[in-house]
């Protein structure tokens, strides 16, 4: 369960009879009874679900008035038959969830400048249990916490941005801004070396780039 604004975002799985009509309610408390099932002292809502040929079904509900740290808790009513004659049989309280604080904006960041034909790195900050979205230039998207574009361009400069969702929650956009550039090498000539007839005599190359690069490079002569 995490929090979500005002409300608290739940979503798990009931497993009981095969092709049945349910009602889940739930419950807050300020702390969970000795055994970890229930309390109940707060009734917060429910929703209905039907279970499939395995007795299994999903479930989303949005809780009102939940903050994070508080403890939730449900239970299961099977509903037989139809109006009028309607029958209900609900279980027990399940084991307490606690419900935890949406995802803060994860901390973004780039290995650039880079030189064109150099690997562009994204990372972002790690957040427990949550999965990434990132978005960029030319219609870039990863789902990876760090990504990387191989062979960038000089199109592939621009701003980054990247969500963390925990839950179904997702965390406010972080962004980072990269720089790729089309770097140009320098060779400047050695100065003049007199010739002679035995020996030799060492000549220096001043190499350099027309931009800056955080990353490596080499020259093969």
């Amino acid at each position: 369960a995490v929090q979500n604004g005002a409300n608290a975002l739940v979503q798990g799985g009931l497993d009981a009879a095969a092709n049945a009509n349910f009602r889940l309610e739930f419950f807050s408390d300020s702390s969970c009874d000795a055994s970890g099932y229930g309390e109940g002292r707060n009734y917060l809502g429910f929703v209905a679900v039907g279970t499939d040929a395995n007795g299994h079904a999903n479930f989303s509900a949005s809780l009102p008035g939940v903050v994070a740290g508080q403890k939730l808790s449900a239970t299961a009513t099977i509903l037989i038959g139809s109006e009028p004659f309607l029958d209900y049989n609900s279980s027990e309280f399940s084991a307490c969830a606690t419900v935890v604080a949406a995802p803060s904006a994860p901390i973004a960041a780039n290995n650039g400048p880079i030189c064109t034909r150099q690997t562009l790195s994204l990372t972002a900050s790690a957040i427990t249990g949550a999965s990434y979205a990132w978005t960029g230039p030319n219609g870039y998207t990863s789902t990876q916490q760090n990504s990387s574009i191989p062979n960038a361009s000089a199109a592939a400069s621009g701003s980054y941005g990247v969500i963390a969702t925990v839950a179904g929650v997702s965390s406010p956009a972080a962004s980072t801004s990269a720089s790729v550039r089309d770097c140009q090498i320098s060779i400047a000539d050695p100065a003049a070396v007199t010739e002679g007839n035995t020996g030799s005599s060492a000549v220096s190359f001043a190499v350099s780039l027309s931009h800056s690069s955080t990353q490596p490079l080499s020259v093969a002569w």
